[in-house]
């Protein structure tokens, strides 16, 4: 489902935030 796949992307958006503040947040 489009949802499910919206809610993983979102998932990892706010696990590379975590791990990365502000490395990839430029782009």
């Amino acid at each position: 489902p489009a949802l499910l796949n919206s809610a993983k992307n979102f998932t990892v958006l706010i696990k590379n935030n975590i791990d990365f503040p502000g490395h990839n947040y430029t782009t």
